[in-house]
């Protein structure tokens, strides 16, 4: 399967400076890059997903954003690594934060740049870029880092975490799908996930257990993963301007695996692909290993179907850690 790369070269070429939004232009180009994943609301009665309750757990995620903040972002800054069509970054700059949003896919930048212009946003900036880019070197600090839907995406979402706690000066939270040691065959109904036996990875000495889950079949056509949303990048990195971080994700990922026991971790495994855009997922186990590398006051948020999503907020990322179940 293939896609016109017209379409993509479109979406290449659209600017959105200047524009005049009337409630007919903000239908015509949010049509143009639809589907979205995101419900964002626009002028006019208009929402970029055309429904008016659309995943709860993203409000759920503010709130916690929102109350480690004390209600204050005001001269905040925050960082959303890998924020897909912007809302959360939207949220925190019209709540007064100055917010840096990077995503690996050109379609997911697009859409950020156009609610942007739709809503007069000037706190938040986009760029386009790979996620294991952004360091403290490259973008500074900031008071909150999100990482939410990233971390399985990436080849090596150690050195990911690492550089999230060096840019972090405040606290992160952190969305990820997990997996469980005894894998149900079936996930939210009727998915069945391609998924590989539990392997074993270690990084920095410490041992990680995990899975692979395949995105795409075997085949699927470059344009056609371009053009998804939220999944994983090439290995090669896309780059961006100088001084400008990338974002995104890379072709292997993976989900940190919960076990039906007293721990569970924030951190993740890395490794390599079977097959070079194959698009396999990590779903990980760490293990307990002693202090020394701890999250200071890690609150797990806990949403998600039959404990396949989870979302951690911390304080501060000191290496990787594990915490008790509640």
């Amino acid at each position: 399967m293939s896609v016109d790369r017209s379409y993509l070269d479109q979406i290449a070429a659209l600017e959105f400076k200047g524009v005049e939004w009337t409630r007919e232009k903000i239908l015509e180009v949010r049509d143009l890059l639809s589907p979205w994943n995101h419900n964002i609301a626009l002028p006019h009665g208009v929402y970029t997903a055309a429904c008016d309750d659309y995943y709860p757990a993203h409000q759920e995620i503010m709130r916690v954003v929102r109350e480690r903040l004390g209600s204050n972002f005001s001269g905040r800054r925050i960082v959303d690594i890998g924020c897909l069509e912007g809302y959360f970054s939207i949220e925190c700059a019209l709540q007064g934060a100055e917010v840096l949003g990077i995503d690996g896919k050109l379609l997911n930048v697009r859409k950020c740049e156009f609610v942007r212009s739709v809503l007069g946003v000037e706190r938040a900036t986009f760029a386009l870029g790979d996620a294991m880019n952004v360091t403290r070197e490259s973008s500074g600090r900031f008071d909150a880092v999100l990482a939410l839907g990233l971390l399985y995406h990436l080849d090596d979402p150690y050195t990911f975490l690492v550089n999230m706690a060096a840019l972090c000066t405040g606290f992160a939270v952190i969305d990820t799908h997990v997996a469980l040691e005894d894998q149900p065959e079936r996930i939210k109904g009727d998915w069945r996930p391609d998924l590989s036996e539990l392997r074993t990875f270690t990084f920095d000495g410490r041992r990680y257990e995990g899975r692979l889950f395949r995105e795409f079949p075997t085949g699927t056509a470059r344009d056609v993963k371009d053009l998804s949303p939220t999944a994983s990048l090439k290995t090669k990195s896309l780059g961006g301007s100088p001084g400008i971080p990338s974002s995104g994700c890379s072709t292997t990922s993976g989900f940190p695996v919960r076990r039906r026991s007293s721990t569970q971790g924030m951190g993740a495994p890395g490794g390599r692909t079977c097959a070079r855009n194959a698009a396999y997922s990590w779903l990980h186990r760490p293990r307990a290993t002693g202090s020394g590398q701890s999250c200071s006051q890690i609150r797990d948020v806990g949403h998600g179907a039959r404990g396949l999503t989870r979302s951690f907020a911390c304080t501060r990322i000191w290496g990787f850690t594990t915490t008790t179940a509640r």
